[in-house]
């Protein structure tokens, strides 16, 4: 399996499906975010239950580190799903792949937790502030024979992210890098994309 078994589409069709979605469907005023009131809960995929630990009152700090991170939310279940238990041209061509760098992982570490069995190694990177329960989550969840590494790596400081990597990598090159539920605030919009293209386009590892 390979880029070509894909299709190529074009803006209008984003737009075109955007508009549809969004149009036969009931919105919610919940932004995205996982439906619990609770800081630890299951989430269910497929055969796998999930223990996540949260942090509501993470998100409100006043001390400068208030993020969306300390929140677990829709999109990373959804494709941990997709890519465990669906056959398609993506699962295939990640199925025993080499090295997986997932940006803005959050605290919750759903990707880590399940996808990890799937690849040779799993990154999971985020803030310094996050590290710690993004951590224990993960170390929770940990499945047989899943590797995974934590790495800090701020969008902000491109420089000492990629540094991080480089030293957590060892040479190793990186076959896929995932982000999702990641962008909040429009502000960190120039430095995520930044941050992707230089660990995509350098010769990271």
């Amino acid at each position: 399996m390979s880029l070509s078994d894909f299709t190529l589409i074009g803006k209008d069709d984003v737009y075109d499906h955007v508009y549809l979605l969004y149009s036969d469907s009931k919105l919610n005023n919940d932004l995205g975010y996982y439906p619990s009131k609770a800081d630890k809960f299951v989430i269910h995929i497929g055969e796998l239950d999930i223990e996540v630990e949260q942090s509501k009152s993470g998100v409100y700090s006043m001390h400068g580190t208030g993020t969306t991170g300390f929140y677990l939310w829709n999109v990373s279940p959804l494709f941990a799903e997709w890519m465990l238990y669906h056959k398609h041209p993506l699962s295939d061509m990640f199925n025993g792949c080499g090295v997986v760098v997932e940006l803005g992982s959050g605290v919750a570490g759903v990707l880590a937790s399940t996808l990890s069995t799937r690849c040779e190694l799993f990154v999971a990177t985020d803030q310094k502030h996050l590290l710690k329960l993004l951590t224990k989550n993960i170390e929770n969840n940990r499945q047989p024979k899943a590797k995974t590494k934590i790495v800090e790596f701020d969008w902000e400081n491109i420089e000492f992210g990629v540094s991080n990597l480089e030293s957590t990598l060892e040479r190793r090159q990186i076959d896929f890098v995932l982000a999702f539920d990641t962008i909040y605030n429009s502000f960190l919009l120039d430095h995520f994309i930044a941050a992707t293209k230089t660990i995509c386009n350098e010769n990271v590892g």
